[in-house]
């Protein structure tokens, strides 16, 4: 549908330029998330043993 409605408006017009940099933003944060999300992290949570004594 985007690329339906930029050759139909043109791709000089601001609509069109703001969808495809909208769709862009976002499937880039998407997949940055994404990313993320499979990141094997270590566990950055406090020792507890040095609260109790």
């Amino acid at each position: 549908m985007l690329i339906i409605k930029s050759r139909e408006l043109g791709m000089e017009d601001v609509i069109s330029a703001s969808y495809m940099a909208s769709a862009f933003f976002f499937l880039t944060c998407g997949f940055v998330l994404i990313m993320i999300g499979r990141a094997d992290l270590p566990d950055f949570s406090f020792d507890r043993s040095s609260e109790d004594k």
